[in-house]
């Protein structure tokens, strides 16, 4: 025997209106209440062979001789007895709205919100079928789906439980990641909470196509940013000018064991990668036009990666301070920017002389 679930039932308020005697208080409530909105439906068919169909309709209020209810979107899905799906119209599955209230009508309340984003059609049409029936078996689906062995389902669904790992950080890690184990095992650790390091050195693991040991220290980790920096650099810094800008030359007496002016694009382009921030990008044009001039400050003591300084330069009146920033934009103390305050004061000094 057949059998319909309802998941969203039509506001009454719309049935109500469409009901309603034609007339100038009908048309008022039209405007003011329904133009434009649309108004959902949803049902489950299960038939008897177990074969599923599942429903989501929006509608909308038209209007022609007489008000009437016409279909805006249609989505749903079919899933036959052996789980093959069938998603409608050339959808998304996961696109599909009230897909948990289905799953719950289904008695399938184990995947639980968080599961979803994980969940191919093929795994959704073995979930519904019941061939699927837990949530460690679910994972286990997921780690044999994207050909990870011998790897900890139960780890990898704790992560997903709370949420500390997702779509896209499953793939990375996938990808990336010497041990995946130990790849889950440093997200619970971090809680999900990466670090720009971590970020830049999976990222960087893609593009050299390496693999990140996850129990590595974090001075190994560093160590291995800075090599692969280098080394990503080396390769896009190929094509970039190695000629310094001649009017620059002026600015070479300014040079000390803390302050290095930077006089090429190549120069320019490698402190932009190496303190991870836009100064290639937003400011070379200046710099090559005549009037931003930039250096790099050796800080031992305060950044290890040293800091940036961007000037304003103009011929009248010499530098003025644009920006002082460390790695990742990251701001220096204020006694440190007074410090460099005073250094364009002297520079502006010794220009003029």
């Amino acid at each position: 025997m057949e059998k319909i679930i309802t998941i969203v039932k039509l506001n009454n308020e719309i049935t109500d209106f469409i009901k309603m005697p034609d007339g100038i208080k009908k048309n008022i409530q039209y405007h003011r209440k329904f133009i434009g909105v649309g108004y959902s439906s949803a049902n489950l068919l299960i038939r008897e062979d177990g074969t599923v169909h599942y429903s989501h309709t929006t509608y909308k209020v038209g209007r022609g001789i007489k008000y009437f209810l016409k279909k805006s979107s249609q989505q749903g899905f079919t899933v036959d007895p052996k789980g093959k799906i069938s998603v409608w119209f050339g959808g998304k599955l996961l696109s599909i709205p009230c897909l948990s209230e289905v799953l719950k009508a289904l008695d399938k309340e184990w995947v639980i919100d968080s599961y979803l984003p994980f969940i191919t059609n093929s795994l959704m049409g073995k979930i519904i079928a019941g061939k699927i029936t837990n949530p460690h078996d679910l994972f286990i689906a997921i780690l044999k789906m994207y050909r990870v062995k011998n790897a900890s389902a139960q780890n990898l669904r704790k992560a997903v439980e709370w949420r500390y790992i997702d779509k896209h950080k499953l793939l990375d890690g996938i990808a990336v990641a010497k041990n995946f184990d130990h790849y889950v095992e440093w997200s619970i650790d971090v809680k999900g909470l990466i670090t720009n390091t971590y970020t830049d050195l999976i990222q960087q693991a893609r593009m050299l196509d390496r693999k990140i040991d996850f129990k590595w220290s974090t001075t190994r980790v560093n160590e291995e940013h800075k090599k692969w920096t280098k080394e990503i650099m080396d390769y896009e810094s190929d094509s970039m000018s190695k000629e310094p800008l001649e009017w620059l030359n002026k600015f070479e007496h300014l040079n000390d064991d803390s302050y290095t002016l930077l006089t090429t694009e190549q120069d320019v382009f490698k402190e932009g990668k190496t303190m991870v921030h836009c100064v290639y990008t937003n400011y070379w044009h200046s710099v090559s036009r005549g009037n931003y001039v930039i250096f790099h400050i050796k800080d031992d003591l305060e950044l290890s990666e040293g800091l940036t300084l961007g000037l304003n330069y103009d011929n009248k009146d010499g530098f003025s301070l644009n920006q002082v920033y460390g790695k990742y934009n990251s701001s220096p103390s204020q006694e440190k920017v007074n410090s460099v305050k005073d250094w364009i004061r002297q520079a502006n000094t010794l220009l003029i002389n």
